[in-house]
């Protein structure tokens, strides 16, 4: 058994904020999957710690995703390896966590080579919440250390 991998850009919630990015796997022809993805920063208001939400039984269909992107397609029994990559990350802004495990995964032989700089090239500015303009730091990954530690793993109730 296989799973997809894909990077989920979701709807933004307001105009000024940056597009929240996910990483998901899915078994191929189900709906149901399980999403790995960094919450928190300065996108929220008020800003608050970052942390790891591991989802299970999210949907892959949700309205809230507005573009999907297949990047590879791993065996079943390499599932932990990608929960073990977002857990090895530092944590940060979703986009950049979400470049950092493809990164990851591609070292590992999950995912071809230059998904992960492909993904860069399109990590959005930093904005902060409540603010109309970006900040003039760059979006991309840099190597170094982490704004904040910790994981939390969820079975989110809400809504997809």
């Amino acid at each position: 058994m296989s799973l997809d991998i894909y990077v989920g850009k979701c709807v933004r919630r307001e105009a000024n904020h940056t597009q929240h990015w996910i990483l998901i796997l899915a078994k191929p022809g189900e709906d149901k999957c399980t999403w790995y993805h960094v919450r928190g920063g300065h996108q929220v208001d008020p800003p608050e710690q970052y942390h790891l939400d591991i989802e299970d039984g999210k949907r892959l269909a949700s309205r809230g995703i507005q573009q999907r992107i297949k990047v590879g397609s791993i065996k079943e029994s390499d599932r932990n390896k990608v929960k073990a990559a977002c857990q090895s990350v530092p944590l940060q802004r979703c986009q950049t966590h979400t470049v950092a495990v493809l990164a990851k995964l591609e070292a590992k032989g999950l995912v071809q080579a230059g998904i992960a700089a492909q993904f860069n090239t399109q990590v959005e500015p930093q904005k902060v919440a409540g603010s109309k303009s970006s900040s003039s730091k760059s979006g991309t990954v840099k190597s170094g250390g982490s704004m904040s530690s910790g994981t939390k793993a969820s079975g989110s109730s809400r809504r997809s």
